[in-house]
């Protein structure tokens, strides 16, 4: 077959044309299909950093401030407190030392907390989701050797999960400690969240 009165340059020319268009067309559904992966401002606005006040708040007393749709708990502990967690017998911890992978690294030590007077938690329990009771005083639930803390409905009446207001695990089948959830401090009277990875 003979190229009569075929011209190349044109046939290159719009074989060329064609392409950016193609190009172009795919660059423009592309972008927005890739936009909408980004989350929504509104699920970015409940995933921020959240400031609590925390001016007001007694010895003793603890606050709930909600952040991604969850509570957490901000207590100021005591010195009774401080001192009931700090001796509280490690041996009868389940992660003493605060290893679990699902906390931040400042919270290592008893009081899992920058400032010891200053406790800030996600108040749902790591194994059943439920929400634990706030009886910070010892004895303060019908149990014998109540140390006060958190005591958890979804390990009653066999064990006591949490101890002196740090969240910490005392029995199984829980392994993991309620996580920290706001990093103190960002000044003497407020507190602010930090980003955290669900886990």
């Amino acid at each position: 077959m003979a190229d009569n009165g075929v011209n190349k340059g044109r046939r290159r020319l719009l074989l060329g044309a064609t392409t950016v268009v193609g190009a172009v067309g795919a660059v423009g559904v592309a972008v927005p299909f890739v936009a909408s992966w980004q989350p929504s401002a509104r699920a970015r606005a409940a995933g921020a950093p959240i400031q609590a006040d925390i001016s007001k708040l007694e010895p003793g007393q603890r606050m709930t401030v909600e952040w991604r749709g969850r509570p957490v708990w901000i207590v100021k502990r005591t010195d009774d407190m401080i001192e009931r967690t700090e001796n509280f017998d490690p041996a009868r911890l389940v992660d003493p030392d605060s290893q679990a992978p699902q906390q931040p690294p400042y919270v290592t030590g008893p009081l899992r907390s920058i400032r010891p007077d200053i406790s800030v938690l996600i108040g749902i329990c790591t194994h059943l989701g439920c929400s634990p009771l706030y009886r910070p005083g010892p004895d303060d639930v019908d149990m014998t050797a109540w140390p006060g803390g958190y005591f958890c409905p979804c390990h009653a009446p066999t064990s006591i999960s949490r101890v002196a207001c740090s969240a910490m695990c005392r029995h199984r089948p829980t392994s993991k400690y309620r996580r920290t959830a706001l990093r103190p401090m960002t000044s003497s009277s407020s507190v602010k969240t930090r980003r955290l990875c669900d886990g």
